[in-house]
């Protein structure tokens, strides 16, 4: 979970490796620690009082923050990080290593360090939620067919079991039929989607009926499809052939 920082994508142009290496050398040396330990120190003092104004002090940061536009748990996080911003710089101050020009021009810098890429958070932040991410992992993998729900003994409910839940719950189920079963579906017969073929040796039996049906209007009967070669000879005549030309052509075996 994203709760506790800020993700800043940084590449390889961005960063000053001279002052980095410079940097890392001052870690090796302890300064860091050092700075560490002191703003610690200053602080023991300060307990009691800085606990009472905390929450005001980080409300009133998350509320700039907010006003950035950014993901509604960003503001609290940068305020967070701010606040320790904040009371560092002062500790820097009035140690003398920096004055009070520096402290501000370091706070406006560390603010806006802060607030450009926390804009930039909602990706980060959404793809940690929890919720969110549980569901579509679930999703995934009930789609890709690998998982299924389980009933009270362990194993995959049947289809029956599935129609009954669901409709206990009022929820519009159908089973998906195999192609042999479609025909005996009674709901293509009292629907009339369907209707029997007038010749009782046709193939198929069944005929889907004409999908246009307006109000008032009588319904087109539904034709079984052609079959083989039932309208060459109407094709052949379109297509300008004569009578004798078509019966030769038969003679001939050419079709």
């Amino acid at each position: 979970m994203l709760t506790g920082y800020v993700v800043s994508a940084l590449a390889p142009s961005d960063l000053d490796w001279a002052r980095l290496t410079a940097c890392q050398a001052d870690a090796r040396e302890g300064r860091y620690a050092a700075a560490l330990a002191g703003f610690v120190q200053s602080l023991a003092p300060q307990y009691e009082m800085l606990r009472r104004e905390l929450r005001a002090r980080v409300a009133e940061l998350r509320d700039n923050a907010a006003r950035q536009g950014q993901h509604r748990r960003t503001p609290v996080i940068v305020a967070d990080l701010a606040l320790g911003i904040r009371l560092f710089l002062n500790y820097a101050r009035d140690a003398g290593a920096i004055d009070a020009a520096e402290a501000e021009a370091l706070w406006e810098r560390a603010w806006t360090a802060l607030t450009e890429p926390g804009t930039a958070q909602a990706e980060h932040q959404q793809a940690s939620e929890s919720a969110a991410l549980f569901l579509e992992l679930v999703t995934a993998a009930f789609v890709s067919g690998r998982v299924h729900v389980a009933n009270a003994i362990g194993r995959a409910p049947a289809a029956p079991e599935w129609m009954r839940t669901f409709r206990v719950h009022t929820i519009p189920i159908s089973v998906v039929a195999h192609v042999e079963e479609v025909p005996n579906d009674e709901r293509l017969h009292v629907n009339e989607i369907v209707s029997l073929a007038a010749d009782p040796a046709a193939s198929p039996l069944l005929i889907i009926n004409h999908p246009i049906n307006v109000r008032g209007l009588p319904r087109a009967d539904p034709t079984p499809a052609p079959d083989l070669g039932q309208h060459t000879d109407e094709i052949l005549a379109e297509l300008g052939y004569a009578d004798g030309e078509i019966a030769r052509v038969r003679r001939e075996g050419i079709m």
